[in-house]
Order: structure tokens, then C-alpha cells, then sequence
């Protein structure tokens, strides 16, 4: 169940990513109920997406830079 909520939360967020990322530069969001939760804490987000969505197991967090660039990740 909290996989398929998951799945869910990360395809709505993939499908509003364009509307979402400029909307939220700077701050955590939380993905739960396929609605975003933003704030200046993660913990702020995460406790805002829960209070609405409390049946939803599948939310996740994200950061979103407050500047738009090219991020290169290595290992």
C-alpha cells in the first residue's frame, strides 16, 4: 500500500514538477495525498502533509535549490 501511495505522490509530482519547482525554489516540500507541502523546514512539511493526509505512507521529501543550475552528481 505505501508503495503504491508512493508511486502515486511521485507521478503527480512528475506531471506539476514545471508549476511546482518555481513556485518553491529554497524550501522542503513534502509529497502526500498528491499535493505539495512547503516550507523552510523539512520537518514543518512533513508535519503539514501528514496532518492533512494521515492514511497516505508513501509521502517524500525534497529540497529544492533556491537557484536553477546544472547539478552534476558523482560517486
Amino acid at each position: 500500500m505505501a508503495r503504491e501511495q508512493f508511486d502515486r505522490n511521485s507521478a503527480w509530482l512528475q506531471a506539476h514538477i514545471s508549476e511546482i519547482y518555481p513556485l518553491h525554489r529554497g524550501k522542503h516540500i513534502c509529497i502526500a495525498g498528491q499535493e505539495v507541502f512547503s516550507a523552510d523546514r523539512i520537518e514543518d512539511a512533513i508535519r503539514a502533509a501528514t496532518a492533512a493526509h494521515p492514511e497516505d505512507a508513501g509521502w517524500f521529501t525534497r529540497f529544492i535549490p533556491a537557484v536553477k543550475a546544472i547539478r552534476i552528481y558523482a560517486t
